[in-house]
């Protein structure tokens, strides 16, 4: 591990000090993933649960959906679709939530200049993966806090 960074290499093994409130998140996948883990890690350390161990896995996927055409066929907005399939399962394996979370949001892409270098780096923006990582935290609280 790097020493104040909180980066793990892929291939260590999962340790008990990973658990954070007894919520050990996976891996995720790609840029967006790994800063959506970020999030997830930070409001899980937040939760009150049980004592029993659990993991949880998201798969991230992207959409994009170019909308609004100009006259010459040039798209004016794009919709950016953010959705994880969530599943938590306790020590034993058994799952206990299993669900699709979404997050979207709209660009102008034909006209503003901060769109622009948004897009070459990227469409995501921190607010759309910080809104996700507190849905699927929500989510999770309704199964372990009851």
């Amino acid at each position: 591990m790097c020493c104040g960074c909180s980066i793990r290499p892929l291939h260590e093994s999962k340790m008990e000090s990973e658990y954070q409130n007894s919520i050990y998140v996976d891996v995720i996948g790609g840029k967006n993933g790994q800063m959506l883990r970020g999030y997830l890690q930070d409001l899980i350390r937040d939760l009150d649960v049980s004592d029993k161990n659990y993991t949880l896995s998201v798969i991230l996927h992207e959409n994009q959906i170019p909308y609004a055409l100009a006259d010459d066929c040039n798209a004016q907005r794009l919709k950016i679709n953010l959705i994880a399939n969530v599943v938590l399962k306790n020590s034993e394996g058994k799952k206990i939530v299993s669900t699709s979370v979404s997050e979207s949001n709209t660009r102008n892409i034909a006209n503003t200049q901060g769109d622009v270098l948004l897009s070459m780096y990227n469409r995501v923006s921190t607010d759309m993966l910080k809104n996700l990582a507190f849905r699927i935290v929500e989510n999770l609280k309704v199964a372990l806090i009851k």
